[in-house]
């Protein structure tokens, strides 16, 4: 409830300056580009590995991605429209460095402990398309909406970092003292379904165009990993320029 009394009262001033100009024909549909940040955080535990070796468990990553696409209004009732969208949004995450610590052989043939610094960033490509209906609390141009959203992964992407933090006179096979350990597709991803509520306004440009601020609070209904519980929510900002049919 606080973070949607923040938004609302981000977009109020917006919405006030829209009042002073002509009445929109809110009867007609609009359609428009958006542009805007995704700021994402992903919750649960991630376990990172391939074929060969099980490494880290990973949790509580955040990041920012771009979101790029379509939205479209149509009015239902003076007061109520259907604020539809269809995006691609990059969910980028990096967690929070894992220490580990292993026995190892060195070139003199001795056993020793050695301590690394795991790090692991994720990049999640995202086809999304959201349904909300909205209620227009400050007419003609403030708005809250809430509806649901179905994302399907274009791409799932990750990248982990090993650095060897001691003994310091000791090194990887390949030279140096960092060493990419992944580089790969994260396995077994699915579909999910999210739950969107937010705040928006309408700022006449012209005659025939609005500017359209928006900024969305996302919950997740289901996980995206079943192991660990993983799940993404976030807050989404957005800029849409809708063209009035």
């Amino acid at each position: 409830m606080r973070y949607l009394l923040i938004m609302w009262l981000m977009l109020l001033p917006l919405s006030l300056f829209g009042q002073d100009y002509y009445d929109a024909p809110y009867e007609r549909a609009q359609v428009g580009l958006v542009g805007g940040l995704d700021f994402s955080w992903q919750s649960g535990a991630y376990t990172t590995g391939d074929a060969q070796f099980d490494c880290c468990r990973f949790s509580g990553g955040n990041g920012i991605g771009r979101v790029a696409g379509v939205r479209s209004i149509v009015s239902l009732t003076p007061l109520t429209f259907l604020r539809a969208g269809v995006t691609f949004e990059q969910l980028n995450a990096i967690y929070p460095v894992e220490m580990e610590a292993y026995p190892v052989l060195t070139r003199e043939n001795r056993v020793v402990f050695a301590q690394f610094e795991e790090e692991l960033e994720i990049s999640l490509d995202l086809f999304t398309v959201d349904m909300m209906i909205a209620y227009r609390v400050v007419p003609p141009g403030m708005y809250v909406a809430a509806g649901p959203s179905y994302s399907v992964f274009m791409s799932k992407h990750q990248t982990q970092t090993e650095r060897l933090i001691s003994p310091p006179d000791i090194e990887f096979v390949d030279g140096g003292r960092s060493h990419l350990l992944l580089d790969s597709e994260i396995e077994d991803l699915s579909s999910f379904l999210s739950l969107r509520l937010g705040a928006g306004a309408f700022v006449p440009l012209s005659q025939m165009f609005f500017a359209n601020p928006e900024v969305l609070f996302t919950l997740p209904l289901n996980d995206v990993q079943e192991d660990g519980e993983w799940s993404v929510a976030g807050f989404t900002f957005t800029l849409g320029v809708l063209l009035v049919l």
